[in-house]
């Protein structure tokens, strides 16, 4: 089993996730198609996927660097129509190898009866190659599809694996009263240091949350960014000229 795998399946709430996306991939809106896409991609391990009226390919590299892409279709061998319980549990096997219950296979199947298969959406999602300076626009974007109203522990976990090894974390406050309406996430820096606390009964916050995240990530990929050493005296640039890196050492 890759370690992705175990990851991603080690927690029940985790399978409904993966489950609840890939009932988007099959029949969500154009919109819900690609929030699940940017979820998938962002999983540590994943590099990229795919999706065609044929089926979904997902790139995946392993602990040595190999990538190696494996098919989920839609479709059986004769090229008819698997149903969505099809789908979500041959695709849960792939994500989740031996954790995969099929009995939430079935009940996301069972949430999505009525909607039907969306034929037209094609496209793709992509690992983004970070270079020193530039934000994960990505990440940001799959904060849509990863937030789940009245689930702050869901959403906290997929923000969480969203943004595995950049230092921002999550954590929830679940309101289980019996009168109980506001369950928040907060948001924390690689320090522990609060950014924000944000309710998630509905999507209202979205936009604040991958405000603040963006925020986060700016100044981390700034920070990446190391301070170029001053020229050698004597060949300071003059007349205004800038250096590499953005630094002007001319004399004003």
């Amino acid at each position: 089993m890759q370690q992705w795998q175990y990851q991603v399946g080690q927690d029940k709430a985790q399978q409904k996730n993966v489950a609840n996306m890939l009932g988007k991939l099959y029949s969500g809106t154009n919109a819900e198609v690609q929030n699940a896409m940017d979820y998938f991609r962002n999983i540590p391990g994943v590099v990229g996927i795919n999706r065609t009226a044929d089926g979904v390919s997902l790139s995946m590299r392993d602990k040595d660097g190999n990538i190696t892409t494996k098919d989920v279709s839609f479709k059986t061998t004769k090229g008819e129509l698997v149903g969505a319980e099809g789908f979500i549990q041959a695709g849960s096997s792939l994500f989740l190898g031996a954790n995969a219950d099929p009995k939430v296979a079935v009940e996301t199947a069972l949430a999505t009866k009525g909607r039907s298969f969306n034929e037209g959406y094609v496209g793709s999602s992509s690992a983004t190659i970070s270079t020193p300076g530039q934000v994960d626009v990505g990440k940001v974007a799959a904060i849509d599809g990863a937030i789940i109203e009245d689930d702050a522990t869901g959403t906290a976990d997929n923000l969480n694996q969203i943004f595995s090894g950049t230092g921002i974390s999550f954590s929830f406050n679940e309101d289980t009263s019996a009168f109980g309406t506001t369950d928040e996430i907060i948001i924390k820096d690689k320090a522990g240091n609060q950014l924000g606390t944000f309710a998630v009964d509905d999507k209202n916050n979205l936009d604040a949350i991958k405000a603040t995240v963006y925020g986060e990530l700016q100044k981390i990929t700034k920070s990446a960014v190391p301070n170029p050493a001053p020229p050698p005296r004597g060949t300071q640039p003059s007349g205004g000229t800038q250096a590499a890196g953005g630094v002007d050492y001319s004399t004003k």
